[in-house]
């Protein structure tokens, strides 16, 4: 037996190398039965199959319409179908074929943006997994990893919201670019669509706006100061970021040398100074008075279920009621009396046809951009302003259709209490017994609010409605004796369509803008027209018509009193505190309203209106009425008003003049009726504020049907409508006249 010490050895532990249980485990694979290895390839190989189908599935559905121009935009006509109006998407365009641009500035554009253009297959896969490894990293989109291609099918058929989804389908629609197109249209098209700031979309405008020279005459370093731009337009404006600007600008440079798109020496030049955005004689984007209109029509066809991203894709021509006569009249009209406000001061027009509800002119305000006068809004379709006196027609209206004629007698005394309401006249003037003719022409408050009571607050509420007054969209008619007044807040163009109701003897006509949509080849798409409906009888309507007739002859709209003659009806309206001052009126063949207000909607004063003592309906507002009317309608033949009707009145008028009829239209399906915006109700306060809005993109005008609202807009505080021209109300809601 040996003999010696012994050292005991501990068990080893399994896996451990020797001994027992030291041997290797298994792998994955192996440890699985071959019934869950089935199942595993098989499951794989579903959803390889899968992927391959969704993908596939993706590319056939994609739909890319192949005579896209650049996405420049829908072309906006007048109702001539010649007179080009603008584009959908509101920028001005200066669009150049690829052989105008030199060849030095197509390669800054690719070094900046994609040197690989000409090799790649529209996508760029080393692009993509680098941006995809670090989205997911980051867990969001935030690389984007896109050639020239993936851009240009991002800025014309999709949004700009950074999801997986929306990438997928960048990725899709690039390939097929790809196919359908050859490189040089792909960067002729991306050239004249990419934003280059400065309000610049496409190369031709950006020339312009930074060096005030046509596109074939840039240097390639001033293509590589345009190229540099592209990433990020305002940051890398070398007038802004001057040092941003020069470190962009070399990177450009060096890759156009590594590429051998530039000499050495060509590279050693200095860096290319740019005009001083003030300074360049660009106009890249279209007027306030433009955008509106353009914005106008693209609500509209939204609300008809028409996509945006088609019609900014340049896919139609547009065809609208807008009648260039009268469209140049009423920028006319206002650019003149915008001569005498202050900046501060927005005037707002809207004319229609009466037969058909065609808008024939539309002036939104004096200025588009958001970041201009507190965020002022389109003055005509969204703003909401109190109509003052300008409603007390429609309480005529209510009150002849239940048989109170216009020889019926009123107390005009100043300073009356109906209840707990206190009304006074302008300048606390008394009148006696008068009928209802004398309160009309004089905007007799007292008159009203009684009348109004007499005839019931829930018809004239339907009388409202009825003739155009939305029930909704941030409408929301008062509840009280202050209705009578003008005290709820509306729009211009609802204003327009209740006295296009008068002047079509009662029959209300619902506002449109766009007839038809046509397809580049000349195909129609989608027609649309009238569709009419009995607001109130004839003869109330005739009767009111009258009424109105004798504010313009002899009333507080006499500055109104058109050339030549032509007979005219209309009222005016001011609120409280001077926060907005009305016109409207019409003649048998066109109707408008014109509306003078703040941007704040705070009290216009007289500091805001030089050589105006005060602004009332029948100063400014009836002065650009009668200018844009008389411009509009000559040529035209003088049409007299209807015969009054005497409704409820024992004494017989006088013999009946020939009275306008308008000639029959069709009525079709297809009408405006657009998704509503909201507003609170106004509150009631003598020195209105709000806060200023932006006015939004894509919301479109108000319907004229009651809907749930979705964007709440400011309105104007309660105001005193009252004595258009020279009357006001004091006490707890006010009137002018």
């Amino acid at each position: 037996m040996a003999t010696g010490s012994t050292r005991a050895v501990p068990p080893r532990s399994p896996g451990a190398a020797g001994g027992a249980g030291s041997a290797k485990r298994p792998g994955f694979w192996k440890r699985r039965s071959r019934r869950t290895r089935r199942l595993i390839v098989v499951g794989s190989a579903v959803v390889f199959l899968g992927l391959v189908l969704f993908v596939g599935v993706l590319y056939a559905a994609t739909n890319i319409p192949l005579n896209s121009v650049g996405g420049s935009g829908s072309t906006i006509y007048a109702a001539d179908g010649t007179t080009e109006l603008g584009h959908s998407d509101g920028v001005k365009r200066d669009p150049v074929t690829l052989d105008k641009v030199p060849v030095g500035v197509q390669h800054a554009v690719l070094a900046a943006e994609d040197k690989r253009f000409y090799s790649e297959p529209g996508i760029s896969p080393i692009g993509i997994l680098r941006a995809l490894y670090t989205d997911l990293k980051g867990g969001s989109i935030s690389q984007g990893g896109s050639t020239i291609t993936q851009q240009y099918a991002k800025n014309t058929y999709l949004t700009s919201q950074r999801t997986f989804s929306r990438k997928l389908k960048e990725i899709v629609i690039a390939v097929k670019l790809d196919n359908k197109y050859s490189k040089d249209q792909i960067l002729e098209l991306y050239l004249n669509k990419i934003y280059f700031g400065r309000g610049a979309y496409g190369i031709g405008a950006a020339s312009q706006a930074y060096f005030n020279k046509p596109v074939s005459q840039l240097t390639p370093q001033q293509g590589a100061i345009l190229a540099g731009l592209i990433r990020q337009p305002s940051y890398l404006d070398p007038e802004k970021h001057p040092d941003a600007a020069a470190s962009r600008y070399h990177q450009v440079i060096d890759t156009m040398v590594a590429q051998n798109w530039l000499s050495a020496a060509d590279a050693a030049t200095p860096v290319p100074a740019v005009v001083s955005a003030t300074s360049t004689s660009a106009s890249t984007s279209s007027s306030a008075v433009q955008r509106y209109l353009q914005q106008r029509v693209v609500d509209e066809l939204i609300s008809r279920g028409v996509p945006e991203a088609d019609l900014n894709q340049g896919n139609y021509k547009i065809v609208t009621t807008i009648d260039p006569k009268a469209q140049a009249a009423a920028e006319a009209a206002v650019a003149s009396s915008a001569t005498k406000v202050k900046s501060t001061v927005d005037i707002g027009l809207v004319a229609v046809d009466p037969a058909t509800g065609g808008i024939r002119a539309y002036i939104g305000g004096r200025a588009y951009d958001p970041s201009v006068q507190n965020g002022t809004i389109d003055a005509a379709s969204y703003q909401l302003l109190q109509p003052g006196s300008g409603f007390k027609p429609i309480v005529l209206a209510a009150a002849l259709q239940k048989g109170v004629g216009l020889n019926s007698l009123y107390n005009g005394a100043n300073n009356q209490t109906f209840a707990d309401y206190k009304v006074h006249n302008f300048n606390n003037e008394s009148f006696g017994q008068i009928d209802l003719v004398k309160a009309t022409a004089e905007s007799v408050n007292t008159v009203y609010v009684k009348l109004g009571l007499d005839v019931g607050i829930p018809t004239i509420k339907d009388t409202a409605h009825a003739m155009g007054i939305p029930n909704g969209g941030g409408v929301k008619l008062a509840d009280d004796a202050s209705i009578s007044l003008g005290t709820s807040a509306v729009h211009l163009q609802d204003m327009a369509q209740v006295y296009a109701t008068f002047a079509n003897r009662g029959v209300a006509a619902t506002q449109f803008i766009v007839t038809k949509v046509l397809k580049s080849d000349g195909s129609q798409v989608a027609s649309y027209g009238p569709q009419t409906n009995k607001a109130i009888d004839s003869a109330s309507s005739d009767d009111a018509t009258y009424a109105m007739s004798q504010v313009i002859a002899t009333g507080t709209g006499t500055t109104a009193q058109l050339a030549n003659g032509r007979p005219a009806a209309g009222k005016t309206g001011t609120t409280t505190g001077n926060t907005a001052a009305w016109f409207n009126g019409f003649t048998p063949q066109l109707a408008a309203s014109v509306a003078v207000f703040r941007y704040d909607l705070k009290g216009v004063t007289t500091a805001d209106v030089p050589g105006y003592s005060e602004l009332t309906g029948g100063s400014l507002p009836a002065a650009t009425w009668k200018k844009f009317m008389d411009t509009a309608l000559a040529g035209q033949p003088v049409v007299p008003l209807p015969a009054r009707a005497n409704v409820g009145n024992s004494q017989s008028s006088a013999a009946p003049t020939t009275s306008y009829s308008p000639t029959a239209v069709p009525t079709v399906d297809a009408t405006y009726s657009p998704p509503p915006t909201a507003s609170p109700e106004p509150i009631l306060s003598l020195q209105p504020t709000r806060t200023p809005t932006a006015r939004p993109s894509t919301t479109p005008p108000p319907t004229h049907s009651p809907s749930p609202s979705s964007t709440v807009l400011p309105t104007m505080g309660q105001v005193n409508p009252g004595a258009g021209g020279q009357r006001n109300h004091a006490g707890r809601t006010p009137s002018s006249g």
